[in-house]
Formats: structure tokens, sequence, C-alpha cells
């Protein structure tokens, strides 16, 4: 009995060790990609309003074409180059892109989730959300964003994304920047016109008309 029963056991081993090799192949190819997935959320006040001027300036390229609507938008870009085209973008508010962009209320449009399949695991992608104010589905300078840079070694949940007026930060709102020096290359304590007046206080004195 004994004998029988080794018998048995030894050739089950080697069926065993086929069995669980056959699908190691398709698992190491699916090791190469991860997931990425999260919330974007609308911090912004930006209208989309040109009769609102200052400070809501339609932006590049095609200067707006949707007053007070506005589509929030998820997009993954290899690297950090923004003006390439995205490996992927994700639809978040509405979610179907051929339904109209929505109304910009007060407070801003909360945003949505969004999840991303197929990212290389160990590259670099700038995840972005942006509010899509020219309807071209792409993110343009100017137009409010959050962004975040991630090298995935495995699978990315709960990233959210703030979409901020100031993305950099500098005191300046994108739009305001993108209005009036065509990009944001320009830093708060410099002075782009040479009248003497740092950026930073120009951006006061067109939003405080008081200031003297």
């Amino acid at each position: 009995m004994k004998l029988l029963f080794r018998k048995y056991w030894l050739f089950l081993v080697p069926l065993s060790l086929v069995f669980c090799a056959c699908p190691l192949t398709t698992a190491n190819a699916q090791d190469d990609y991860v997931r990425v997935s999260g919330a974007a959320i609308n911090n912004s006040v930006w209208s989309n309003n040109p009769s609102l001027t200052p400070p809501h300036w339609h932006v590049a390229p095609t200067s707006g074409s949707l007053t007070n609507q506005v589509r929030i938008l998820v997009a993954a870009y290899m690297g950090t180059d923004l003006t390439a085209e995205p490996s992927a973008t994700y639809y978040v508010n509405p979610t179907n892109p051929f339904s109209p962009p929505l109304a910009v209320t007060d407070p801003p449009l909360t945003g949505g989730n969004y999840m991303f399949l197929g990212i290389e695991r160990g590259a670099t992608y700038s995840i972005v959300a942006w509010a899509d104010g020219n309807e071209n589905f792409l993110y343009d300078a100017g137009e409010p964003m959050g962004k975040r840079v991630i090298t995935p070694a495995s699978d990315v949940s709960g990233l959210v994304l703030l979409i901020e007026d100031d993305s950099d930060d500098d005191g300046m709102e994108d739009w305001w920047e993108s209005h009036w020096f065509g990009s944001l290359k320009q830093r708060a304590e410099t002075d782009y016109d040479n009248d003497g007046l740092a950026n930073i206080e120009e951006h006061a004195y067109i939003f405080n008309q008081t200031i003297p």
C-alpha cells in the first residue's frame, strides 16, 4: 500500500509542476503594467467667462469658447512633457465625452474618480487633472490643473489630484499668467515689462484697484 501511494504521489508531482508552469508566461507579461486610480477634486474658482475681466480670462490656444462651462478630465502623460500627446485620457465629469460640458458652479464642480490600466511599471508618468475650458480635450497652459508625477513599482490607488488656479504656487493664477505673459515661466519677483513693479505687484494692482 505504501509503495502504491509513493508511486501515485511521484506521478502527481510532475503534473502539478506542468500545470503551475503554464500560466507563468501570461503572469509575467501582466507584471509589466500596473493600475493607477484615484480622484480629481476641483478647487478652482475660474469660470471661463470673458465678461469678468479681470480676472477670468480665456486661455490658449483657441481663446476659449464656452462661457461658464467646463469639463473635468484626467490624463496620463509619459514623462513630464505636458505638450505631448497623453498616453490615455479619462473623462471624469461628465464621464461621456459626447455629453456637453457642465455649467460652472459655486462652490466649484467637485470632480470624480478615475482609473488607468496599462501604465508601464517603473516608467515615469505625469497624472494631470484639469478644467478643460476650450473643449479641445487637451491640457493648455492657463487652464486650472493639478498634477502628480509618479514612477509606480506596483498598483497605485487613492491618488488625489487637486485642480488649483495657481498650479505653480507662485501667488499668480495660471490663467492670469497665461494672459499677460503667454506662459507660466515668469516668477513672482521678476519684472516682466520693466516698469519697476514686480509681477506679483502687477497682479495685486489688477485685482485691487484701491492700491495706490
